[in-house]
């Protein structure tokens, strides 16, 4: 297996994992924080994107970064 392939899917399941614990909190700095975390793996998770030249995991890297994204202004409105 591609090693970029493997450093996208171990990124996203690193995202997945740290969006299920943001869940946990209602506190919004707490969740903020998570969130942030979130926002770095998925970045991680789109350079590897970039670097197999894959349009639909790099489309949806950036949804999810878009979705964070607003979800952290909600949470520090």
């Amino acid at each position: 297996m591609d090693l970029r392939l493997l450093t996208f899917n171990y990124w996203i399941e690193a995202a997945r994992d740290q969006l299920a614990r943001a869940a946990l909190y209602s506190a919004p700095v707490v969740r903020a924080d998570f969130l942030r975390m979130t926002q770095s793996f998925v970045r991680l998770a789109l350079r590897a994107a970039n670097a197999m030249g894959c349009a639909a995991r790099k489309a949806l890297c950036l949804r999810i970064l878009n979705w964070l994204r607003a979800d952290l202004i909600h949470c520090t409105a």
